[in-house]
């Protein structure tokens, strides 16, 4: 989707002002991204800040965190489809430790 037909979708679909777009694409274009250059064992790697953060799974919400942020971000790390995690998500659904591991929400089982 180009800009205009992005601009086009806001205004008629969503009723998002000209104005408030002109000011959100103002900011867009002032954006400096930060980058940041990491040593690792073989080589060095530059990235922007914000991947970085991903690979570490930190991340920065603009919003408020509902139930569609929620699932958005499960289906996100977990590889699931969003369709299922908010299925799953409309209901106690339980999950041992391993069935969390194999749905994705854990990474690792920690035994004694």
């Amino acid at each position: 989707m180009n800009n205009n037909e992005f601009d086009k979708f806001a205004r008629m679909h969503q009723g998002i002002s000209s104005t408030t777009l002109s000011r959100y694409q103002s900011a867009v274009d002032a954006y400096i991204n930060p980058s940041i250059i990491e040593e690792r064992k073989l080589n060095v790697a530059q990235m922007d800040v914000f991947s970085r953060l991903m690979m570490d799974r930190i991340i920065f919400l603009g919003v408020q965190i509902n139930d569609d942020v929620a699932n958005i971000i499960i289906a996100q790390h977990s590889g699931q489809p969003y369709e299922k995690v908010a299925a799953d998500g409309e209901r106690n659904f339980w999950m041992t430790a391993q069935e969390a591991l194999e749905y994705g929400m854990v990474d690792q089982i920690l035994t004694k």
